[in-house]
């Protein structure tokens, strides 16, 4: 047959942590999940067997994703209250969806930008292009509402130094660390 179900369970926190985040909150993100695991209960041969199942599972996540998105709108009509006070949560419900899902997968959950590339159907370049841009723009975001909060930001030299942290926003679960990149 296709993957153990033991590899299935592994991956499973992980996906479930980045549905969170793609999704702005739990309880869509988690209806998101239950659509797409329902999806492979329908079409087991969507995950092949002897190859990695981490990226396969994304890769179909993100494929009843972009169908549910584009067909019941309303699932995704309002960001949930989970953490409104949450920088990074706000930062990247702002971002653009394919930046969002392109940060999200390398900086929250390690994939190399092949396997972002792959698992959204976009070519590599591409991939690390927009993993650029969207850290760029979580970092100006960041480094803004700092100055609005009565920072400062001494010079030039040091907008390099004031990094997006790649920890989860504060409504996604911190049980699951990321994955070595052996594991993967």
């Amino acid at each position: 047959m296709h993957a153990p179900k033991t590899d299935l369970s592994e991956v499973l926190p992980y996906l479930r942590r980045y549905a969170h985040a793609l999704a702005g909150g739990r309880s869509k993100g988690d209806a998101y999940l239950k659509l797409c695991l329902e999806t492979y209960l329908h079409e087991p041969h969507r995950l092949r067997a002897g190859r990695s199942i981490k990226p396969q599972l994304f890769a179909l996540f993100h494929d009843v994703w972009s169908v549910v998105a584009l067909t019941m709108p309303q699932l995704d009509e309002a960001a949930e209250d989970d953490d409104l006070d949450d920088p990074l949560a706000g930062g990247l419900q702002c971002l653009p969806v394919l930046k969002r899902q392109v940060f999200l997968l390398g900086r929250l959950e390690g994939f190399t930008a092949a396997e972002i590339a792959a698992i959204l159907g976009i070519d590599e370049a591409d991939a690390r292009r927009r993993l650029d841009e969207a850290t760029a723009l979580l970092r100006r975001r960041m480094i803004d509402r700092h100055l609005l909060q009565g920072g400062s930001v001494r010079s030039e030299e040091d907008d390099d130094a004031f990094d997006v942290p790649l920890q989860a926003p504060s409504f996604v679960g911190r049980r699951v660390e990321r994955a070595p990149s052996h594991q993967r």
